[in-house]
C-alpha cells in the first residue's frame, strides 16, 4: 500500500539498493558536501530554501565557483522569497563568478508574485549524478552546533548513493526548467543503469 501510494503521488518507482547515510546538523553535513563539491568532475545541481552567504555560505560559493572554473556543469537552484527576497547575496555572487543561477519564482513586484505560498523548500545536492545529499539543511551558519548560538538549528540531512540519485537529479532538472527555460543535457544527467 504504502509503495502504491508513493507512486501515485510522485509518480516514481521505489528504487532499491541505495546507500542513505543520515548526517547531524551542518557539522556534519557541510564537510561531506563541500567536498563532493570539490571532487566532482562532470556536474553539481544545488537548489536551497534559503542560501546564506556567511562563513559557511562563502565556502559553498567558493566550492561551486571552483567546480564550474574545472569545467563542470553548476547549476544552482535558490527559492526567491527564502533566498532572500529583496536581495539575494549568494545569488548574485554566484553570478557574478559565472556560475549559472537562478531564483525560484522571484519578482521583486508583488503583483508578478501571485504564488507567494508555492515556495521551493527542497534541499538537494546532487554530484556527478552519483552522490546526492537530501533533508532538512539551508545553507548557513546556524545549523552548526559546535559553536555557541543562541538558537542553532538542529536538522539532519541524509547522505544518499544508488539509484534514487537519478531521481532526485531529474527532480532538480523539472525545477531548473520550470525556472529558466534551459533543459539540461549530459553531462549532467548521470549514465543510464545497466539493463
Amino acid at each position: 500500500q504504502f509503495k502504491r501510494t508513493i507512486g501515485t503521488i510522485t509518480g516514481q518507482e521505489i528504487e532499491p539498493g541505495n546507500v542513505i547515510t543520515p548526517l547531524r546538523c551542518g557539522d556534519e553535513a557541510y564537510p561531506q558536501m563541500l567536498a563532493a563539491i570539490d571532487r566532482s568532475s562532470s556536474c553539481v545541481a544545488l537548489t536551497s530554501y534559503i542560501f546564506r552567504v556567511d562563513e559557511i555560505g562563502e565556502k559553498f560559493v567558493e566550492a561551486l565557483v571552483r567546480a564550474h572554473r574545472r569545467g563542470v556543469v553548476v547549476r544552482v537552484l535558490i527559492d526567491g522569497f527564502g533566498g532572500g527576497f529583496l536581495r539575494s547575496a549568494a545569488y548574485h555572487h554566484l553570478r557574478r563568478h559565472g556560475v549559472p543561477a537562478a531564483r525560484f519564482l522571484h519578482s521583486i513586484l508583488p503583483w508578478q508574485m501571485p504564488f507567494l505560498d508555492l515556495r521551493l523548500h527542497k534541499k538537494i545536492l546532487v554530484v556527478d549524478g552519483i552522490t546526492a545529499f537530501v533533508g532538512g539543511l539551508n545553507i548557513g551558519a546556524e545549523n552548526l552546533t559546535d559553536r555557541p548560538q543562541k538558537a542553532p538549528v538542529l536538522d539532519i540531512h541524509f547522505r544518499v548513493e544508488g539509484p534514487v540519485v537519478r531521481q532526485l537529479l531529474e527532480d532538480f532538472e523539472e525545477d531548473w526548467l520550470f525556472t529558466t527555460r534551459e533543459a539540461l543535457q549530459a553531462p549532467t544527467s548521470p549514465p543510464e543503469k545497466p539493463a
